[in-house]
């Protein structure tokens, strides 16, 4: 072989081996590529999974409190119907003047306040017309003056959170 022909061949076999360095550049170039988008992919999914919680916890947390807050409403209920039931006998008794039913009154004036803050209603409210969700006939009672299905009078108030009812109030109804 001549030195013209290994010149050629040298130099055929150098563009070969640039055009397969070139090919093999483009390739990992495309595989970087995809790998950078698969990773940024895999980055958004996680950060949707986490937003995804982070909601569904706070969804969760507000049913937990609004849970927590209908039982303790529950419960406080029957600290004020005692004391109104205190207040009630005293009056009977004609014993409004002593130190220890002032304060019962003003215990419930301010336990009555609180619910209002906390939006808790009291239902308890005569000749309205008797609904069955928020009340509970315990006895109906036939009168020429007053139209039937008129709540007549309480026996027990009813209390609703955020119109849901705690507890429906006794009533007596006209018919």
């Amino acid at each position: 072989m001549d030195d013209q022909s290994l010149k050629c061949n040298t130099h055929k076999i150098t563009e070969e081996l640039i055009k397969k360095n070139i090919k093999k550049k483009s390739d990992l170039e495309i595989t970087l590529y995809n790998i950078k988008k698969e990773i940024i992919d895999v980055k958004l999914r996680g950060q949707a999974q986490i937003e995804n919680i982070r909601k569904n916890s706070t969804i969760e947390i507000q049913k937990i409190r609004k849970k927590q807050l209908i039982m303790f409403a529950k419960k406080i209920i029957c600290v004020a119907d005692h004391l109104d039931a205190i207040l009630k006998i005293s009056n009977k008794k004609n014993i409004n003047d002593n130190h220890i039913i002032q304060g019962i009154t003003l215990i419930l004036k301010s336990l009555l306040n609180i619910f209002s803050k906390m939006n808790i209603k009291i239902e308890n409210k005569k000749n309205v017309i008797f609904q069955p969700h928020l009340h509970e006939s315990t006895k109906t009672i036939k009168l020429n003056n007053i139209p039937s299905n008129y709540i007549i009078s309480i026996l027990q108030p009813g209390y609703t959170l955020n119109n849901e009812v705690l507890r429906k109030a006794k009533v007596e109804v006209s018919c």
